[in-house]
């Protein structure tokens, strides 16, 4: 159930704190990746060539796209990552 705000969809949580479930997806772009369709330049991808004196720039461009359920983070199929198509469990945090 996705609660409403104003007219608007807003985030949803199943109020467990040990395996908590969130609504609606995560989804993070960076980069080329934030326009639609990606279009390279002027980003990450060619920080070095742009900038040759500049320390190297290690914030790749990239998709991170999630649900968190139960507890854990299902990372979905168009995730630029190697953990895109897993589910892992949350981290502890203290």
């Amino acid at each position: 159930m996705v609660n409403i705000a104003g007219g608007h969809p807003a985030w949803s949580f199943n109020g467990n704190f040990e395996r908590p479930t969130l609504s609606p997806s995560l989804l993070v772009r960076t980069g080329h990746y934030c326009n639609t369709p990606p279009v390279p330049g002027n980003c990450a991808c060619d920080f070095q060539q742009r900038f040759p004196d500049e320390e190297p720039w290690d914030w790749p461009c990239s998709i991170c796209h999630s649900f968190i359920r139960d507890g854990r983070i299902e990372f979905l199929a168009d995730c630029t990552h190697v953990l895109a198509g897993q589910t892992v469990d949350l981290p502890e945090i203290e």
